[in-house]
């Protein structure tokens, strides 16, 4: 993959609201086309989604927004 190609803005809870970073990305439909996001980092299954996911965009991949939150399309990627 070309370097910057696998890029995963993870948060912790609450991430996904108000102006927090993976919020904001997810509203930006140029930003959200381009990474991922994951906004429950601090909890185990969190931490596993964000491994899967730069793992799923090295090998080509398509950007997916992750977690419990606000705007996520699922809680974690499908193996």
């Amino acid at each position: 993959a070309p370097h910057g190609a696998a890029t995963v803005l993870a948060g912790r809870d609450g991430s996904a609201s108000g102006t927090a970073a993976v919020a904001m990305a997810r509203t930006d439909s140029a930003v959200a086309g381009t990474i991922s996001t994951v906004d429950d980092v601090d909890i185990e299954s969190g931490r596993i989604t964000t491994v899967m996911a730069v793992s799923s965009l090295i090998g080509g991949g398509q950007p997916g927004q992750y977690g419990i939150g606000h705007g996520a399309g699922s809680v974690t990627l499908a193996q």
